[in-house]
């Protein structure tokens, strides 16, 4: 660290009164700076050690391991189509809040994931912006990439979100052949409910597909215990595996529908369960092809990946019948990276276009017409929501509360640039120094005399919880 920024800072924290004070306190805090240099050290190392380690499974893996649903011996997977370089159709910039329409707003982070990779489209497509609505209160990404763009991104599904090795049948984004079709109907054959004892290979079934039905069956457990429907009709938005669709046609003898990102998920839709999924979900005009009214519609992770969020919901609501119900799952809460010690940049890729907190999504729901029922979390950083067809609200949120989640988001981003590998800080130089400082002062990291970080062992929550979140 620049020795007018120690100065600085041991001159903040020198305690007045007699030098025995001033000397321990000093003494304390080189201490505290002492012990940085080894974990960033160690730090750097691991994240060194592991990228070799993925790049070299990538390798293997690449070595004559069939895709799936790739019958021949030794044949490799096709990369994922070139992104070609942007131009300003790729790209729109947002003047206001684009679900609850809020033009007042605070920037938080101007970079996505690409900030941390070796290999992205172009250096444009680290900037998405992402801002704190002043009305609803949800972050969103106020410059994102849409048509052409977007789905150049979305083709290369694996490869953007900086996962190595080959896609599952699960998420390959690619276009089926007609062989790799037919060796997904064969392994649906046989079902998601094949027992151990029979002895059936891993190879002539799914295991994913009751891996898949067990991940869901909360979701299953809690429709049954807010909703008591009678043959309605359902449809699921960015299903998997059709297991819920499947689980609510028998609870409910329901008539079910699905909706599929990618042909492999569609497909595997289809072959397991028999269930329709006729049409891709389109993130930036999103439509429902099916006529009718729904009773229930069940929406996997889409408001934090929609191109146009207020638009997925106003068309969700048009097609629910009066007093229908939405029900969200694994949408994401801002507390992965205000929390302790997640980046938020790393948190942020490249189709992370929303973010919420629980209070923000009830109220961003409610702008667009839709009442909470029941929100809860199913992990730690996945919510899960139901909410009933209404009347419009438009609510804003509290002065305390955006003064407190300003504050912390200011934290968050401060200790996301000092955790950066050095090579990456240069997008920071400018404000360096004042990063430093304010991390240093509010004890969420030390610094040496040598300039070396250390964060601390959690992030202090001072006043935090002494703000009224209601003013």
């Amino acid at each position: 660290m620049p020795e007018s920024l120690l100065g600085r800072l041991l001159a903040r924290l020198r305690p007045s009164g007699n030098g025995t004070d001033s000397a321990d306190a000093v003494r304390k805090l080189e201490q505290k700076f002492s012990q940085l240099d080894k974990k960033l050290d160690l730090l750097t190392k691991r994240n060194q050690d592991d990228r070799l380690i993925l790049r070299r499974v990538a390798e293997l893996l690449e070595r004559g391991v069939p895709a799936a649903g790739d019958t021949t011996e030794g044949s490799e997977a096709p990369p994922p189509p070139p992104i070609r370089p942007s131009s300003r159709e790729d790209w729109v910039e947002l003047t206001a809040c684009p679900v609850c329409g809020e033009t007042a707003s605070t920037l938080i982070s101007e970079y996505n994931r690409f900030l941390l990779a070796d290999d992205v489209p172009d250096e444009s497509s680290k900037v998405y912006n992402y801002s704190l609505c002043h009305g609803c209160g949800i972050v969103y990404a106020a410059r994102r990439p849409v048509g052409r763009r977007f789905r150049e991104l979305l083709a290369g599904f694996h490869e953007n979100l900086g996962r190595v090795g080959r896609p599952s049948a699960w998420l390959n984004p690619g276009a089926l052949s007609e062989g790799e079709r037919q060796h997904i109907r064969n392994l649906a054959k046989p079902g998601s409910l094949v027992s151990e004892h029979t002895g059936t290979t891993d190879k002539a079934w799914m295991p994913g597909a009751l891996s898949d039905r067990l991940a869901t069956a909360p979701h299953v457990v809690l429709l049954s215990s807010l909703l008591t429907l009678d043959k309605p009709r359902v449809l699921e938005v960015r299903s998997r595996s059709g297991a819920i669709l499947d689980a609510l046609r028998r609870m409910w003898g329901a008539s079910v529908y699905a909706l599929a990102i990618f042909e492999s998920q569609q497909e595997v839709v289809r072959a397991l369960y028999g269930i329709p999924a006729d049409a891709l979900i389109d993130f930036e005009n999103f439509q429902i092809p099916y006529e009718g009214a729904f009773d229930l519609v069940v929406s996997n992770h889409m408001l934090t990946h929609s191109v146009r969020p207020g638009h997925y919901l106003d068309t969700i609501a048009a097609a629910l019948a009066p007093g229908g119900h939405l029900y969200l799952y694994n949408e994401m809460d801002e507390a992965e990276f205000l929390g302790e010690t997640r980046s938020m940049f790393s948190v942020f890729n490249p189709f992370h276009l929303q973010i919420f907190s629980p209070l923000s999504l009830t109220r961003a729901l409610a702008a667009r017409g839709f009442e909470v029922i029941f929100l809860g979390h199913s992990d730690r950083i996945h919510m899960i929501c139901l909410a009933r067809k209404a009347a419009p609200a438009q609510s804003t949120m509290p002065k305390g509360e955006l003064k407190k989640r300003a504050r912390q988001y200011t934290a968050a981003r401060d200790l996301s640039i000092l955790a950066l590998p050095e090579h990456r800080r240069s997008a920071f130089a400018a404000e360096w120094d004042q990063v430093v400082e304010r991390a240093v002062l509010s004890g969420m990291a030390t610094v040496d005399a040598r300039g070396r970080i250390q964060f601390s062992g959690a992030r202090r929550k001072a006043k935090d919880s002494e703000e009224d979140t209601h003013v």
